[in-house]
């Protein structure tokens, strides 16, 4: 994770808030998160998008007859 690398080389929270486009709660938190852990510990696997949707974001399914409610 790019935060990682920034963190390593000692930049302040808010220059990299900045770059990520976050706010600088959120750069805290990650620093925070990379201090106890290092970038393991911010438990990021990839891209949003290759994450299923929750299911209030899928399309609807078929309607059972009777409507379904």
């Amino acid at each position: 994770m790019q935060a990682a690398g920034l963190f390593a080389l000692g930049h302040d929270n808010a220059p990299i808030a900045k770059e990520l486009r976050v706010s600088v709660r959120s750069a805290q938190r990650l620093h925070q998160a990379w201090e106890h852990g290092g970038a393991s510990a911010f438990g990021v696997e990839g891209p949003a998008s290759r994450h299923a949707a929750p299911a209030r974001f899928q399309p609807p399914g078929p309607v059972p007859p009777g409507g379904g409610a």
